[in-house]
C-alpha cells in the first residue's frame, strides 16, 4: 500500500513513521490527502475540480469529506435540488463506496525485511489473508515493525494472539488506527517507536459491557468477541465502544462547521487520540505523541480530537469508565 498524495502519485517514505502529508494535509500537485477513517480509505482534495484527477489511496475516486460535492461538479450542490442530478449524484456515491468497498476486501500490506535493522515491517491495512500471510512470512521470535490504519477486527485480533503466542518483538511505529489501536496495540511487552499515534474511532460494539455500573446502556452480557478478547489481553473492552460514542459527539457538534456528512457504509471521519495516561484506562502503557507534537495544519486537524474537547458529560463518562477499569484490575 503506497502512501501517496497528490495527482502526481508520489510515494511516501513509508518505513519513517508518519506520513506527514497525511497528518499535515499539506498540498501536493493541488491535492490534499485526509485521512476518512481508519479501516477502509481515505479521501482527496479535488485536483482542479475534476473527478478525473481525484487522488484515492484505494485506486477508486474518492470524494472529500469536507465539500463532499466539489470533485463532482467543481461546485457544491444545493441541498434541496431533487430529480435526475440527484439520482446521479446518488448513483456516483454509490459506486465510488462499492469501489471502496472492493477495494478493501482485496488490498493487502506490504511484509518486507530489512537486513540492516534485522527486523521485519509490515504497512498497509488488515484484510482477508493478513493473519495468514504474517505466519507464512515472519518467523517465530521476529521483530517486526508494524505499521496500520485498520482493517479487519477478526484479523487483527488473530494476528495479536499470533504475535502473542509466536513471540514476535512488536514495535508499533507510526500511525496505528482502528483495529490495529483496537487490538494489536493491546498486545503484551509491544514497544514503541517514535513518532507514533493511535487513533480510535469505535468498533462493532457500541454499549458498555460489565463492570459499567452508572455507564449509559450498561450491559451485564459480556459474551462479545471483544469482550472475550480484552479479557485475554488484559484490556478495557469498554475504552473502544467510549471512542465511538465521542466520535458521534464529535460529528453531532462540528459536522455542519466541517462539512462532514455520513457516507453508506463508512464511518464517520473523526478521530480520538488518547494520551499516554488515559491509555492506561485501555489497559496499555504506550509512549504515544500527543496532537501537539505532530505536524497537523489547520485544515487537517479538525478531523482528530482529544478528550479535553469533548463535553464535560463525556468527559466524566470517560472518568466513570476508567475507575471501574481500575478497580476490577485490582481485585
Amino acid at each position: 500500500m503506497d502512501w501517496s498524495t497528490g495527482c502526481s502519485g508520489q510515494k511516501e517514505n513509508r518505513l519513517r513513521g508518519l506520513s506527514p502529508r497525511l497528518l499535515a494535509g499539506r498540498r501536493s500537485s493541488g491535492a490534499t490527502a485526509l485521512p476518512l477513517w481508519g479501516g477502509a480509505s481515505g479521501t482527496s482534495a479535488p485536483c482542479h475540480g475534476r473527478i478525473a484527477q481525484v487522488h484515492s489511496w484505494w485506486g477508486c475516486p474518492a470524494i472529500t469529506i469536507h465539500g463532499m460535492f466539489k470533485p463532482l461538479s467543481g461546485r457544491r450542490v444545493p441541498s434541496g435540488v431533487l430529480g435526475l442530478r440527484a439520482l446521479v449524484v446518488g448513483s456516483v456515491l454509490l459506486a465510488l463506496s462499492s469501489c471502496t468497498y472492493v477495494k478493501l476486501l482485496t488490498q493487502q500490506p506490504e511484509i518486507t525485511y530489512d537486513a540492516r535493522l534485522g527486523a521485519y515491517s509490515f504497512v498497509g491495512p488488515i484484510n482477508f489473508g493478513t493473519a495468514e500471510r504474517l505466519r507464512k512470512e515472519v518467523p517465530d521470535g521476529s521483530k517486526l515493525i508494524f505499521q496500520s490504519f485498520g482493517g479487519r477486527s477478526e484479523e487483527a485480533q488473530q494476528i495479536a494472539r499470533w504475535m502473542k503466542s509466536h513471540r514476535i518483538n512488536l514495535t508499533i511505529r507510526g500511525y496505528c488506527v482502528s483495529s490495529c489501536a483496537n487490538y494489536v496495540a493491546g498486545v503484551p511487552g509491544a514497544q514503541w517507536g517514535q513518532p507514533t499515534i493511535l487513533l480510535f474511532h469505535g468498533g462493532e460494539q457500541s454499549t458498555y459491557v460489565a463492570p459499567c455500573t452508572g455507564l449509559p446502556g450498561c450491559r451485564s452480557d459480556a459474551a462479545s468477541d471483544r469482550a472475550a478478547f480484552a479479557q485475554e489481553f488484559g484490556l478495557n473492552p469498554n475504552f473502544v465502544v467510549f471512542s465511538g460514542r465521542a466520535v458521534e459527539s464529535v460529528f453531532a457538534q462540528r459536522a455542519a462547521t466541517d462539512g462532514a456528512r455520513r457516507l453508506p457504509g463508512l464511518p464517520l471521519p473523526y478521530f480520538w487520540a488518547p494520551s499516554r495516561e488515559e491509555l492506561k484506562c485501555f489497559g496499555v502503557e504506550a509512549e504515544v505523541s500527543s496532537l501537539a507534537d505532530l505536524p497537523i495544519s489547520d485544515s487537517a486537524r479538525k478531523w482528530y480530537f482529544t478528550t479535553a474537547e469533548l463535553s464535560p458529560a463525556l468527559q466524566q463518562e470517560f472518568g466513570v469508565m476508567c475507575a471501574q477499569f481500575r478497580s476490577h484490575v485490582s481485585q
